[in-house]
């Protein structure tokens, strides 16, 4: 089909858009949406409706009439009309989908993105709660990647954006406040640093848009480069033009990102060195640029402690608050007057803190001196951040014995929380044995399932 297309130009019986004749492109076709491109006046849309009639004839395969849309630009009414008359195709309207992204000839408008917040909405509707992070990070993000690869999404869909990730994070339901203990900047903030991990997606959306910027430079194959080199930067380079009105919305984003780069870096020599390091073989590394674009925290000392796959995940997630003191407990519950009790429900003997649970409370330190034996270890419970401190600075931190230790902290402090939340919001209690089993079978399963195992650790928690 293309082929013959070429002939029917050649023979002048279709006359090329006058944006497509420089590169000669004639058609989009991905699976079976296909966008043909052709001048505004009929003899054209007739070579066009006879090349699909001959397709037809080939393949026994007939385009949809009524699925068929035709859209016009910088044509007149007597000409629109015969053209609709003669092919009886339906008119289109901007913005409509390809690639299920909304194509415009202006900038789209915040409506246009509501759909992106519905489907991210309804896809949350059918996950469980518990591995929320991963979810965050898979289904959330594997969503919203393909349209923050097409421009910077609006302010006002990154706040919607980032309210339901909260929301579904902190398990808030619609129209309910919960308070915060931490700030979703810590969150998004790498391990390294004491978040979760989760993906900053206004610094996301930047670097996958950096990667356009560099294969505008870079990529000489590629029909979108070839396009805007021939009619957006043939006077010029895209370090020295600047956003106009006529440019489409991806461009512009990208153009912002470009700006924001040159600020940053102080001239367009040192941009065009910070963007050709994101470069790896050959390849542009979106992660890599993204950690630029980020906002930067203190790396903390105890994340190596928390590292492995070892550790259930919601076991890590609940230690990694634990260790950065973000947990609600009840001294900071106190102190912005959401309670008045000040008593500890495990030992109801001191006041409640994160020093306090791990583990200078007489019933969290008998549960963790009981996993120190059953791991055969002599040494006695000391606070978190001690153990913590002892595991980060360990070598061998693959070390079957280390992963052992790191998946029994990260579990004690799980289910010392659960355990807690339970006496508090239930008044329900598990004794000291039925919580030292629990957790007892939760790492045992856990380190069963991990390979490379050695034959003496799996003998002692078979």
């Amino acid at each position: 089909m293309n082929l013959h297309f070429f002939q029917l130009t050649l023979q002048t019986q279709v006359s090329l858009h006058p944006k497509c004749s420089k590169l000669k492109l004639t058609h989009l076709i991905f699976a079976d949406d296909l966008i043909l491109f052709v001048r505004g006046d009929l003899p054209s849309v007739q070579g066009a409706v006879h090349l699909l009639n001959l397709f037809t004839n080939w393949s026994g395969l007939r385009a949809n009439i009524s699925k068929t849309e035709i859209y016009f630009g910088g044509v007149s009414s007597a000409v629109k009309a015969l053209i609709l008359q003669h092919t009886g195709f339906t008119e289109g309207s901007f913005p409509f989908r390809y690639l299920r992204i909304p194509l415009n000839s202006c900038r789209n408008s915040t409506e246009v993105y509501g759909t992106l917040v519905t489907k991210i909405q309804n896809s949350l509707l059918h996950w469980s709660k518990p591995g929320r992070v991963q979810i965050l990070n898979s289904v959330i993000f594997g969503i919203t990647n393909f349209w923050c690869a097409s421009a910077l999404l609006p302010k006002a869909i990154l706040k919607r954006i980032i309210k339901i990730c909260k929301d579904f994070f902190l398990h808030v339901d619609e129209g309910c406040r919960k308070q915060v203990f931490h700030s979703w900047a810590a969150v998004c903030r790498p391990a390294q640093e004491g978040g979760l991990g989760v993906k900053e997606i206004l610094s996301w959306n930047k670097a996958l848009l950096a990667k356009w910027l560099w294969l505008l430079e870079n990529d000489t194959s590629g029909i979108w480069a070839q396009w805007n080199r021939a009619y957006i930067l043939s006077t010029g380079s895209i370090w020295t033009i600047s956003v106009k009105d006529r440019y489409s919305e991806c461009l512009c984003s990208i153009l912002a990102v470009k700006e924001e780069i040159v600020a940053r870096t102080g001239s367009i020599v040192a941009a065009t060195q910070i963007l050709n390091s994101w470069v790896r073989h050959g390849k542009f590394q979106v992660s890599t640029t993204y950690h630029w674009f980020r906002d930067k925290g203190e790396t903390v000392y105890w994340f190596k402690a928390l590292q492995g796959n070892a550790i259930v995940p919601k076991h890590k997630t609940c230690a990694i608050l634990a260790a950065s003191k973000h947990l609600p407990m009840v001294d900071l519950l106190i102190s912005r007057g959401l309670i008045l009790i000040n008593r500890c429900v495990l030992c109801q003997v001191a006041v409640e803190s994160h020093e306090h649970l791990f583990f200078s409370c007489t019933f969290s330190q008998d549960v963790w001196n009981a996993l120190l034996q059953w791991m055969h270890l002599c040494s006695r419970s000391v606070s978190l951040w001690t153990e913590l401190r002892w595991m980060a600075q360990t070598k061998g931190q693959r070390h079957w014995k280390n992963m052992w230790r790191k998946a029994c902290l990260a579990a004690a402090i799980y289910y010392l929380w659960q355990e807690r939340n339970q006496r508090i919001f239930t008044g329900h209690e598990s004794s000291y044995a039925a919580l030292l089993s629990q957790i007892q079978f939760t790492v045992k399963h856990r380190l069963l399932a991990c390979n490379s195992l050695p034959s003496c650790l799996v003998a002692h928690l078979a």
